[in-house]
């Protein structure tokens, strides 16, 4: 892309880093003289919903006011060439690339990713802020450079392109995105596949609303063909639900689940992730324990239709320190 006239930054829901760097940006634009128009987005949000109440708190300690933000989901037929998306993690891009068939050229990733502030603290949200502020500002740098010089290419990796179009094809991502009300169907139907004891349609729903539950859908090539349910309280995570569907399997869903999983139990500041297990299911146990759980015993009769008995398994949650 030669010129960049629009700037979309994009996060899942488009109430929390999305908003927050479209903030930001705007400061950035005007400070600089730059005719850029910049909104936010969001693959999957819920249009009309304000910014969380600590990303307001956030950005009104920078004197950036979001107040007036309304969730939009993302809708790249609606944009011009010259749009440029600015994603808050790999995900997102392959969600753009993929799903919306957006070329490679007009889209980036913010830095080398955001990480998801939802569920935390107005202390995780100040993190968040901090980090999109300054690359934000990184971003500018090149992109001002890139508007002033037509055609020449941003040399700052905060706004290098995330895939070229002449790099050879990678294999599908699996996107994982909070699941939505209009999610629901396609859950209940993974349910009655994958379960003998399905959680019904109403089931769903209400662990929707519960505040203690964070539910989110695996999608690859567009379609939820997976999904997670994680019950978050002061020290454990657990996780009573996690399923794919039998053609998506060997693809790395279920492991991008247990991973997403895991960030909300860590943003929310659980130490421990506990599930269970059938005690037959061996390639469950296996995934498991290739992902640290170890087991902690038996719970008999845990299971109905056939009955059978649960293996509890667990692992500590991974500080951020953990994982550099």
């Amino acid at each position: 892309m030669d010129t960049v006239r629009k700037m979309i930054f994009v996060c899942t829901g488009n109430i929390c880093r999305s908003p927050m760097a479209q903030g930001f940006a705007l400061r950035e634009a005007e400070e600089r003289g730059l005719c850029v128009e910049i909104a936010s987005a969001g693959t999957s949000a819920l249009d009309g919903s304000p910014a969380s109440r600590n990303a307001l708190q956030a950005c009104a300690e920078r004197e950036i006011d979001i107040t007036a933000h309304r969730a939009a989901q993302v809708d790249p037929a609606a944009d011009s060439d010259d749009t440029l998306y600015i994603c808050m993690t790999p995900q997102h891009v392959q969600w753009l690339r993929r799903v919306a068939g957006l070329p490679a050229e007009r889209l980036a990733l913010l830095g080398s990713g955001v990480p998801d502030p939802y569920g935390g603290d107005i202390n995780v949200y100040r993190r968040t802020r901090d980090i999109i502020e300054m690359e934000v500002r990184e971003l500018f740098d090149s992109l001002e450079g890139q508007l002033a010089r037509p055609g020449e290419t941003p040399k700052n990796a905060a706004a290098r392109t995330f895939l070229q179009d002449d790099d050879p094809e990678p294999d599908m991502m699996p996107v994982i995105t909070d699941m939505q009300e209009a999610d629901l169907p396609d859950v209940a139907a993974i349910e009655r596949r994958c379960f003998s004891d399905p959680w019904s349609l109403s089931a769903l729903a209400e662990s929707m609303e519960d505040p203690c539950a964070r539910l989110m859908v695996a999608l690859y090539g567009g379609e939820v063909c997976g999904y997670v349910c994680i019950m978050l309280t002061d020290e454990n995570g657990y996780i009573p639900r996690v399923c794919v569907l039998p053609a998506y399997r060997r693809r790395g869903v279920a492991t991008a689940l247990m991973d997403a999983a895991e960030a909300a139990a860590r943003v929310f500041g659980c130490t421990t992730l506990t599930l269970e297990v059938r005690e037959s299911n061996s390639a469950a146990i296996a995934l498991y324990e290739s992902l640290g759980f170890e087991p902690l015993g038996k719970r008999p009769g845990f299971y109905t239709d056939p009955i059978e008995a649960a293996i509890v398994m667990s692992r500590p949650v991974e500080t951020a320190e953990d994982g550099q």
